[in-house]
């Protein structure tokens, strides 16, 4: 005799939020699997050479270039 409990609600917290959990986890998955499928591509080469461009003015202005070096690795990166 159970003496009254129903263990089978208390386990699956009370049916809803049981689906919920699990609408939740599959959509979790789903999303996981999306951004490991697509990761972290570009549209175009332009926009890396856009981002390295910007990061090179970065290093420049920090002083961590000299003007040689950068004008250097600024043909290089426009001539690809």
């Amino acid at each position: 005799m159970m003496h009254g409990y129903n263990t089978g609600n208390f386990l699956m917290g009370g049916g809803w939020l049981w689906s919920f959990l699990q609408i939740a986890l599959v959509i979790l998955i789903i999303y996981v699997i999306y951004k490991l499928v697509t990761g972290n591509r570009r549209s175009s080469p332009s926009d890396v050479a856009d981002d390295a461009l910007k990061i090179l003015d970065a290093r420049y202005a920090k002083g961590e270039i000299e003007e040689e070096e950068y004008n250097r690795k600024k043909r290089a990166i426009q001539d690809r």
